[in-house]
């Protein structure tokens, strides 16, 4: 993904030195800003993801721990051969 964005981004530059005048010298700071900046994002992005998207998870997985531990004791309560289990 990051790769098709980059890609374009490098495909656009010939257009942008005819409609905008650009050398070729501010054609390579504009990429290599969008580059960064895009990189920045992803890299803020990902960190907030794994602070915040693991609590959520682990959370999540506990309450399923919770849930399955009870449905079994209660199976277990009612089975009547659970004294042999």
């Amino acid at each position: 993904m990051v790769v098709l964005v980059l890609s374009i981004v490098n495909i656009g530059p010939p257009s942008v030195e005819e409609d905008l005048g650009f050398s070729g010298k501010c054609l390579q700071w504009v990429v290599s800003g969008y580059a960064l900046t895009f990189g920045v994002i992803l890299l803020l992005a990902g960190r907030a993801v794994a602070l915040f998207g693991r609590r959520r998870d682990e959370c999540e997985e506990a309450a399923s721990k919770r849930e399955d531990s009870q449905e079994i004791s209660a199976y277990l309560a009612e089975c009547p051969q659970a004294s042999r289990l």
